[in-house]
């Protein structure tokens, strides 16, 4: 799976300009000067997937909801952690329990909101870094007593290194199309 990192070529671009422009704005423009921007792009596959797991529980009593949320939400961690996935790597995001309501007509035809229990809550964000697994991952975590699945997001866990090879390309783009500037106008390229 290759994703396409255009904010990394976006951070090496908009880097490169601003130093560029720090220096245009440092130094006073000499005629026959010319700006020259370049850009770097760098393809990399994400080595980790970020997945948002939630389970939602209701029960006559807030208590009840939350001791049942929070049983579930111990297997699902339970179940993270057998994947070999590190504790480190599994953080709860949120927690909430707030009383439900149900919509009922009187004899008089009106509507009218009345008590329906509790609803709790839990969310946990896991970070998978073997993402040949995800897809079951997913999978045997529903079965595991999770509901909820979203905000699956991909990423890399060291991007400076990546950053600094679209930096690299960037400025050997810029270097090249100032060379050939230079050798159509017949000058010489400056510092």
């Amino acid at each position: 799976m290759t994703a396409r990192l255009s904010s990394i070529t976006l951070a090496a671009l908009a880097l490169f300009v601003a130093s560029v422009q720090a220096v245009v704005a440092q130094a006073p423009r000499q005629p026959g000067q010319l700006l020259v921007l370049g850009r770097g792009t760098v393809e990399v596959s994400p080595d980790f997937a970020s997945v948002s797991i939630s389970v939602v529980t209701r029960a006559r009593t807030p208590t009840t909801a939350l001791d049942q949320n929070s049983a579930i939400v111990a297997k699902v961690i339970a179940f993270c952690e057998k994947q070999g996935i590190v504790r480190a790597d599994i953080r709860s995001t949120s927690v909430s329990v707030t009383p439900q309501t149900i919509s009922v007509r009187d004899p008089q035809g009106n509507f009218r909101t009345q008590p329906d229990g509790y609803s709790a809550q839990n969310s946990v964000d896991v970070k998978l870094r073997d993402l040949a697994r995800l897809s079951s991952f997913l999978r045997d975590v529903l079965e595991t007593g999770a509901d909820r699945i979203g905000n699956i997001a991909f990423g890399l866990d060291d991007r400076r290194k990546i950053e600094d090879e679209a930096r690299a390309l960037a400025v050997e783009d810029a270097l090249r199309k100032a060379s050939g500037l230079v050798a159509a106008a017949n000058l010489k390229l400056g510092n």
